[in-house]
Parts: C-alpha cells; sequence; structure tokens
C-alpha cells in the first residue's frame, strides 16, 4: 500500500514540474516581448512549479520514512514468531 502511494507521488512530483514549466513557457511565448515585467512573471511562475514539485519530494521522503518503519516493525515481529515457533520445537523435542 506504501509502495503504491510512493510510486503516486512521483508521478505527481513529475507532473506537476511539466506542467508547472510548461504552463510558464506557454506564458513566456504568448506575452509581447516588449513588456518589462515579463521575466519577472515567468520566474515567478517557474517558481510556483519547483515549489510544488519540492512539496511532493517532501512528502515522498516522509512517505519512504514510515514505509522504513512499517517494514522493519513487519521484519521484526515476523522474526519474533519464527523465534517463539523454533523456541516452541526445541522444547518439545527436549520434553521427549
Amino acid at each position: 500500500m506504501v509502495n503504491e502511494e510512493f510510486n503516486q507521488r512521483i508521478t505527481v512530483f513529475g507532473i506537476s514540474l511539466v506542467v508547472g514549466i510548461a504552463n510558464a513557457l506557454d506564458y513566456a511565448g504568448s506575452v509581447d516581448p516588449q513588456v518589462a515585467k515579463t521575466s519577472k512573471e515567468i520566474t515567478a511562475r517557474l517558481g510556483v512549479a519547483f515549489y510544488t514539485t519540492l512539496l511532493v519530494l517532501i512528502q515522498s521522503a516522509v512517505l519512504v520514512f514510515a514505509l522504513h518503519i512499517a517494514q522493519g516493525r513487519e521484519e521484526m515481529a515476523l522474526n519474533q514468531s519464527g523465534q517463539s515457533r523454533l523456541d516452541k520445537l526445541i522444547k518439545r523435542r527436549e520434553k521427549k
């Protein structure tokens, strides 16, 4: 479940970056080059694209950290279960 969510976040990351840059470049191609504020507005739009990318990357990092913790707990539970079974088997063998 967490892996699927991680893959979705990475997909959103790629899409947000591409859409944001495409919008900024589309805007750059549609404005009058004589306007003085053009480069400021374009960089502001590119900034939004990169901020959304940063947000998704941070969310993905948190998700990966949660995945790491969950996986560690799962492995610990499996190891404890296996050890318990082995201990019971050894006790049963010793009684015979």
